[in-house]
């Protein structure tokens, strides 16, 4: 996926580098990176 996108020279639509979330004393995401580019499709299912 990355190297699709440094040989074309477009940049991510999205990037997310070290991303932490919780609720309360959980920690729910810890250190999350993600990267969308441009033509690609991506769902995010949570509850």
């Amino acid at each position: 996926m990355t190297e699709k996108n440094e040989c074309h020279g477009t940049p991510p639509l999205l990037q997310i580098d070290g991303l932490c979330a919780g609720y309360g004393d959980s920690a729910i995401l810890h250190d999350i990176t993600l990267q969308v580019t441009p033509g690609e499709v991506l769902g995010i299912v949570g509850a």
